[in-house]
């Protein structure tokens, strides 16, 4: 009987363990070993896709321009941005360390740096000289190694985008009223303020018609600076329902500009109805909204017509709302009219010129839709304070998957669909670049998304990714670059696991790997609708049509939104047959129409995503314990992470002589230690910074089984350090993985 028994149990244990290697890395004992990709490393072997990605000098084809909808070069070249951020200090480096910058960012695939937060401070951290009052005056040294920095960019075939204004702090000393009391990085008062416009339009001038001595070339007259964004983040809605309009809320308008706004608003409202008897016709009780229409106090003549608060929406009758969100709208169209021509016609700049960024409803982003192409941001799991904004020692991340979160199923209980959010700023025929995005560090699966938004940029046809951010410093001081450790959220070029994908990704996304979508939905509004819509909809993630186009819709086709003045909104029926909302909404497979993604969540907590083309194949997410079986690659991994092959030499995988498999799980730092609850740090550890072993088996099928083939590990480099032991038969190439200290292996053709 115990001899039955042993036999049992051991039974039960290796049924137990398989069932856990199917939906778990951490059965099977995890290991991790350092891995620190230098800052400043530019040599010359696999890992270094600059050399036939990017085409050197910068602007060699000629302007920038906007065509059918996208990014081309006047001699008719098309062209995508694989980007990243600079910020605040680290867009002002040495002489010397701007050079290993460049051929650093060159060589991961870079083809397009935005400079950011130039302007939010006095030298060293910004461009303003600190020895003058005001912020007016641009630091001598600053702008030399900020000539220098764009020099060595456009020796490799880097373009720049310049934002203007980002997070410049006002002063008294230049004539702006209540500059001690502005909000925040002086949002929402650029957008109406006269003399803060101005303010804007001469530090526009200084910079886009700066003389850069190496280059020789004035930054308007020059086609490396490729684009330039007008204002970050900055809108008159999300104020509006933060109650920031009305100087409350954390980020509150000073009484000085608040009665700027009301003076504006009721010489806007008497220009539009003329007499305070037509207005109150226009607001009367009895549409379907609340019953506060005109008050009997208020009247054009008096010009005391009070601003809607957002809290009390629901007292406001739906016109007086769809006034107030108007009024919103036209003051941001008319700045960025205003600046869009000052920076065209005045500044004679021949590059295209975004309004600003992110999606806060549909008047706003029919106001930014006045810029030549737009910009969207997002970030999964960014960080919440419980003390100061951006404190090391009191933040809290949810930590949750994004595959696992972003599935189909699971969008009633999601706030902002990751890709839903982004797609809603595409607009028919202008380009779509996402100016700030990343997976923030330290959540466990900040590996998942480098690949995700490379392929679902591609099928939605989008022209430009910029992580962020490359590097935030306080100087140009190489110590600082030199970090071997993680010790903030957002930076890239110290952490190994973002950097490793950074090859394989910007290869994929500059070269067209996946194909756009062949069908393209298109929305369009009435110009009624997007005003009143939003007084149910806010900044809310939603199409505004009658029905919502499902999430699995931004999965599945390329989506647009059309024209803002149309006689009506398109309904969702117009958009997509009955039988294709069901498959969208009830399924748990969603495939791309072009069959090259596949988004996975059959299994709760088991969720994954497999790409499929010619040059590009891989899954990424809970693949631990799976067989994932591809055109030309088989995985057969322990491990949940990201797993990419990627032909380097342009052809297809399967006659390739060159290909790169990059495999990425979870980071840390050594020492790093968990709160209790997962969802934040005890403490953020030191150096080396470690990373988990991808363990398992791979697969590679070839279509010339005569050829001979060698295998690498490489070393943090990108350099050869040891050769595989490879099985070959039949055409199919298998190794395995997980016993190297590496994120990376070289697939050759011996000669």
């Amino acid at each position: 009987m115990k001899k039955y028994f042993r036999i049992f149990a051991l039974l039960t244990c290796i049924l137990v363990l398989v069932g856990s290697i199917a939906g778990c890395n951490h059965m099977i004992p995890s290991k991790w070993y350092p891995f620190n990709i230098p800052w400043d490393d530019s040599k010359d072997n696999v890992i270094n896709v600059g050399k036939t990605l990017l085409e050197a000098p910068a602007g060699k084809h000629g302007f920038l321009k906007v065509k059918d909808g996208h990014f081309y070069f006047e001699d008719g070249t098309r062209i995508r941005f694989w980007g990243t951020n600079l910020t605040t200090g680290a867009n002002f480096p040495t002489h010397e360390n701007a050079i290993k910058i460049a051929a650093h960012m060159a060589k991961y695939g870079f083809n397009i740096v935005r400079l950011h937060h130039m302007d939010s401070n006095y030298a060293p951290k910004g461009i303003f000289d600190r020895s003058k009052k005001g912020t007016s005056t641009l630091s001598s040294e600053q702008m030399d190694r900020l000539d220098y920095l764009i020099y060595q960019f456009k020796l490799r075939g880097i373009y720049v985008d310049i934002n203007l204004h980002v997070g410049r702090k006002f002063k008294q000393e230049d004539g702006v009223e209540a500059a001690n009391n502005l909000p925040r990085n002086s949002k929402q008062v650029t957008l109406f303020d006269r003399k803060i416009i101005d303010l804007q339009k001469d530090y526009a001038k200084q910079l886009l018609t700066h003389y850069n001595p190496y280059t020789k070339k004035k930054y308007n007259e020059d086609p490396c600076i490729a684009l330039i964004e007008t204002t970050n983040e900055n809108t008159l809605f999300y104020a509006w329902e933060t109650d920031g309009l009305f100087g409350e809320g954390d980020d509150p308008l000073s009484p000085y500009y608040i009665k700027q706004l009301d003076q504006k608003w009721n010489k806007w409202i008497k220009s539009k109805y003329s007499s305070t008897d037509k207005l109150n016709k226009a607001w009367q009780a009895g549409d379907d909204g609340g019953s506060t229409g005109l008050q009997s106090s208020e009247s054009i003549e008096k010009g005391n017509i009070a601003r809607a608060k957002w809290a009390k929406r629901d007292t406001y009758t739906t016109q007086r709302l769809a006034d107030n969100a108007e009024f919103y709208y036209s003051l941001e169209r008319d700045y960025y009219k205003e600046m869009l021509s000052y920076i065209h016609n005045d500044l004679k700049v021949r590059v295209p010129v975004c309004t600003s960024n992110n999606y806060y409803g549909q008047p706003d982003l029919m106001a930014q839709s006045e810029g030549d192409f737009m910009d969207a941001h997002n970030y999964w799991d960014l960080p919440t304070f419980t003390g100061m904004r951006w404190d090391t020692k009191s933040f809290k991340q949810k930590n949750l998957s994004l595959i696992a979160r972003n599935s189909p199923e699971n969008e009633k209980s999601l706030r902002e669909p990751f890709f839903k959010v982004l797609s809603m700023s595409a607009i028919e025929g202008k380009p779509l670049i996402i100016g700030e995005w990343n997976h923030v560090f330290p959540n466990d699966y900040e590996y998942e998304l480098a690949g995700l938004i490379t392929a679902y940029a591609l099928l939605q046809d989008w022209d430009g990714l910029f992580i962020y951010t490359y590097a935030e410093y306080s100087s140009g001081d190489g110590s600082i670059w030199g970090r071997k450790y993680i010790d903030t959220w957002l930076d890239v070029v110290n952490n190994p696991v973002k950097m490793a994908q950074m090859p394989a990704c910007a290869s994929a996304f500059i070269r067209g790997d996946f194909s756009s979508a062949a069908k393209q939905i298109v929305v369009d509004y009435s110009r009624e609708d997007v005003f009143k819509k939003y007084l149910s909809l806010g900044m809310k993630t939603h199409f505004n049509t009658k029905d919502d186009i499902p999430l699995a819709a931004v999965y599945t086709y390329k989506i647009r939104k059309g024209s803002f003045n149309a006689e009506r909104t398109t309904e969702l029926s117009e958009l997509l047959p009955d039988e294709e909302i069901k498959a969208l909404t009830g399924g748990g497979v969603y495939e791309s129409d072009t069959q090259e993604i596949c988004w996975n969540s059959e299994r709760k907590g088991h969720e994954y995503v497999t790409f499929n083309t010619s040059r590009f194949q891989g899954a990424v997410g809970f693949i631990a314990g799976k067989k994932i079986e591809l055109e030309n690659l088989e995985l057969a991994l322990y491990t949940n992470c990201s797993a990419f092959l990627t032909s380097m030499d342009k052809k297809d995988i399967g006659t390739s002589g060159r290909l790169l498999l990059t495999l990425t799980a979870r980071q840390r730092n050594m020492g790093q230690e968990r709160s209790t609850n997962n969802n934040s740090l005890k403490t953020w550890g030191k150096a080396p910074i470690e990373v988990e072993t991808a363990a398992g088996t791979v697969k590679i099928k070839v279509n010339d089984e005569n050829k001979s083939y060698s295998v690498f590990a490489l070393d943090s480099l990108g350099g050869r350090k040891t050769k595989k032991q490879l099985e070959y038969s039949g055409g199919v190439l298998s190794f395995k993985v997980g016993d190297d200290p590496t994120v990376w292996y070289e697939i050759v053709q011996e000669k």
